[in-house]
């Protein structure tokens, strides 16, 4: 069996509220075992974007958000998918759609969030995972906000050719940057490493990326009405928590593996 090395990614900038930087190492501190052969910790070292003075309009922006949100739990509670027409449906996702560009015609300074940041950071993990993965380890990273599934996922890819991706996640971070209402990145991260999300977070990859027929979303149950355009548009599969209500962890889980270890071509740059 290999070895293992824990790789503490400490960074917070893909989300709005501070914190999620702080569970890594809290989570890995106490971890002893023959087969760790290394620990790492990388932390972010460039500090937020100061939101205040780059969003005049932050008040009015949040209010937006907070219409947004009301709106998407209205349409959750009425089981949109199943109980509205089209003509009703079409009229939420209408609403919705006026509420992004309003949100966007605001957000004129500060619309995506910490880019350079996190692509520094992202960059330096992608050589660290990279280097663990030459020395023959296996490399366990531990977040840390989700955007650091890109630069670890992009890396194991690009030494293992042709791998499938399970995500488990109540959200499936499959936004792109056209798709998200907040601009927060760390809801982009299942876009990227599939190439779905072309435009940004990504440079620092030169290599393939994950085929949608081998990427698996499993325990979902809060998606955007545009993030489930772009799943079904890539041909993603979701497993939500009804599924496992319904099936059982343990048989979607052995669905889930299934599907990620299919032969497909993966996607190239």
């Amino acid at each position: 069996m290999k070895k293992i090395a824990i790789i503490n990614a400490c960074t917070d900038l893909g989300v709005n509220i501070d914190g999620a930087k702080l569970g890594a190492t809290m989570l890995t501190q106490d971890l002893k075992s023959s087969k760790i052969s290394s620990s790492y910790t990388l932390t972010a070292n460039s500090l937020k974007e100061n939101l205040k003075e780059l969003e005049p309009n932050k008040k009015e922006i949040n209010d937006y958000v907070k219409e947004f949100s009301s709106l998407l739990l209205q349409m959750h509670e009425s089981h949109f998918e199943s109980s509205m027409n089209k003509e009703e449906s079409n009229g939420y996702y209408q609403k919705m759609h006026e509420l992004v560009l309003a949100v966007k015609a605001l957000d004129t300074k500060c619309e995506k969030r910490n880019l350079p940041s996190i692509n520094q950071f992202n960059e330096e993990l992608y050589c660290l995972v990279s280097n663990v993965l030459e020395k023959e380890e296996f490399p366990l990273t531990v977040g840390g906000d989700h955007i650091i599934a890109i630069a670890s996922s992009l890396a194991s890819l690009k030494k293992h050719q042709n791998l499938g991706i399970i995500w488990f996640d109540a959200h499936s971070d499959f936004n792109t940057y056209s798709t998200s209402v907040t601009g927060n990145l760390h809801g982009l991260p299942l876009a990227v490493a599939t190439h779905y999300e072309k435009d940004i977070l990504s440079d620092f990859h030169h290599g393939p990326f994950y085929n949608p027929q081998n990427t698996v979303v499993v325990g979902a149950r809060d998606i955007d009405p545009w993030e489930w355009g772009n799943i079904l548009d890539a041909g993603v599969t979701v497993f939500s928590t009804k599924d496992i209500e319904t099936y059982g962890i343990q048989n979607i889980c052995k669905k889930a593996f299934e599907i990620a270890s299919k032969r497909y071509k993966w996607c190239t740059h």
